[in-house]
């Protein structure tokens, strides 16, 4: 597993990142798959949502394309 910065990231992957404004990402590369960590906010429903939203995006491409994006809410342990 490698840690990269968003400048490695393959352009489609770059572009989503630039679309969901993430500005506090880390970026991890995992056997061709991309993971992207990060802190969203913005002018949205935040209905519900705790006051610091934290989601993981699993991307996979192939030929240029994300083929699947999963999108995780990361939540602190219980503990």
């Amino acid at each position: 597993m490698t840690h990269n910065t968003i400048a490695s990231l393959p352009p489609v992957v770059a572009g989503h990142i630039d679309a969901v404004n993430a500005h506090d990402e880390e970026v991890i590369e995992h056997h061709g798959d991309a993971i992207v960590r990060g802190r969203y906010d913005g002018t949205f429903d935040k209905t519900n949502l705790p006051a610091e939203l934290i989601l993981t995006n699993y991307f996979t491409i192939r030929d240029g394309k994300i083929v699947s994006l999963i999108v995780i809410r990361n939540t602190p342990p219980a503990y």
